[in-house]
């Protein structure tokens, strides 16, 4: 079910200086992104960590700005050097990527495609995908 911004407020309380309509534009963004029926019963935090990651990367909320921090994956100074492992792609730019994206691994792990050609019980023909899919991060 899609959350309210009561429901969002809740879990996201840090997000209350963002106004509510604003909260309102952009759980309906990842709903029409994620949902319905795609995460089971994680369908309403899964609207809610990806909507407010979302507003992150565009200047929202306690963690405005995160997309302009681009993420180190590997670092060295002299024979010192760090390589970091990135598995959350754009996803780890911020905590509510980094929330959501085991929830996105969890419920939608790819397409699959069969020595058949379609998806099990999937009845839209060969190939076909039920539900909706949330880009992939670059």
């Amino acid at each position: 079910m899609k959350p309210t911004v009561e429901q969002f407020l809740d879990l996201l309380p840090n997000f209350q200086m963002v106004e509510m309509s604003t909260i309102q534009v952009w759980i309906d963004t990842a709903w029409g992104l994620i949902g319905p029926g795609g995460f089971d019963d994680d369908e309403t935090n899964a609207t809610i960590f990806y909507a407010a990651h979302l507003m992150s990367m565009v200047g929202l909320g306690p963690e405005a700005g995160a997309n302009a921090l681009a993420p180190v994956k590997s670092l060295s100074s002299g024979s010192l050097s760090f390589t970091k492992e990135d598995k959350y792609g754009d996803f780890s730019l911020t905590s509510y990527g980094r929330l959501f994206y085991p929830m996105l691994r969890a419920h939608r792990g790819g397409i699959l495609v069969t020595g058949t050609g379609t998806v099990p019980g999937d009845d839209c023909g060969p190939y076909a995908w039920h539900g909706r899919v949330v880009p992939p991060s670059a």
